[in-house]
């Protein structure tokens, strides 16, 4: 498979593990998480928020279980563009809870840690609408 290709993959892998980080189901253990992420990863937030690979570790622990029910739904996977080990991909993630949900456009830039490896988040700049 590609990198791209795995890159692409990753965004609902990653998705998968996060819902089931805030569902509280599997093993408690924040490296099966925090393996996805670049060391250098930043995000922006919906909000406009700056969070750091270090902030968003230590905010972790408190996540878990803290939206039983969570379903996140992903879609529009698009490739942006690709360049020598990396690549930047835009999605949709659709956030359902309680009845109610909310939509955000997000952009990622992954970087390529091998073919035996997932691609590694390394930024990510997320938009609320709808």
């Amino acid at each position: 498979m590609s990198f791209t290709d795995r890159a692409l993959a990753e965004i609902d892998g990653l998705h998968r593990v996060l819902q089931r980080w805030f569902r509280a189901e599997g093993a408690q253990d924040p490296a099966l998480v925090l393996s996805h992420f670049a060391p250098d990863y930043t995000m922006i937030t919906a909000g406009g928020k700056l969070i750091t690979l270090d902030m968003f570790r230590a905010g972790l622990p408190s996540m878990w279980g803290s939206r039983p029910g969570l379903v996140m739904e992903i879609s529009q996977e698009t490739l942006i563009h690709a360049g020598e080990g990396v690549a930047l991909m835009s999605y949709v993630e659709r956030q359902h809870l309680n009845g109610s949900f909310n939509d955000r456009f997000s952009t990622v830039l992954m970087l390529d840690r091998g073919a035996d490896a997932t691609p590694a988040w390394r930024h990510l700049q997320e938009t609320m609408f709808g």
